[in-house]
C-alpha cells in the first residue's frame, strides 16, 4: 500500500527557532533580526528531511556541523563557502555529517534546499 504526504509550500509554517532550539539562542537572535527564516517541507514522513532557508545578502552561517549527511542546493542567490567555492542558483554541495563548514549569502542573498537523511543535530565549532 502506497502513502502520499502533500507539504503544500503555503501552509508549512515557518519555524519558530525558539521553539525548536536546535541552535544557541544567540544565533536565532541574530538570524531573526537579519530576516533568515526557514520551513520543514518534509520531516520523516519518508525517512527524509526537507528544509527550506531564506538567508539575507551577506548573511554568515558560522562553521558548525550535523549529525547526518547532507545535500545542499541553492534555488536562487549565492554563497561563498568557507574555503572559497562560490556557488551559484542550481549548484549543489553534498557534505558528509560531522564534516564542519560554513558559508556567507552573496549581494542578493540566497534560497537553498538541504535534505538530509535524519532529524540533524548542529553542532557548532565555537
Amino acid at each position: 500500500m502506497s502513502e502520499v504526504t502533500f507539504n503544500l509550500f503555503d501552509t508549512v509554517p515557518w519555524v519558530d527557532e525558539n521553539k525548536k532550539k536546535s541552535v544557541p539562542a544567540e544565533v536565532i537572535a541574530e538570524a531573526a533580526k537579519a530576516g533568515a527564516r526557514r520551513k520543514m517541507l518534509a520531516q520523516g514522513e519518508t525517512g527524509i528531511y526537507v528544509q527550506y532557508s531564506e538567508l539575507p545578502a551577506h548573511f554568515r552561517i558560522d562553521a558548525h556541523a550535523h549529525t547526518h549527511d547532507e545535500v545542499i542546493t541553492l534555488i536562487s542567490g549565492s554563497c561563498t563557502v568557507d574555503g572559497g567555492t562560490t556557488m551559484q542558483a542550481s549548484d549543489t554541495v553534498c557534505i558528509k555529517g560531522g564534516t564542519v563548514y560554513g558559508f556567507t549569502a552573496g549581494d542578493k542573498g540566497m534560497v537553498f534546499l538541504t535534505i538530509r537523511g535524519g532529524d540533524s543535530q548542529t553542532n557548532y565549532a565555537n
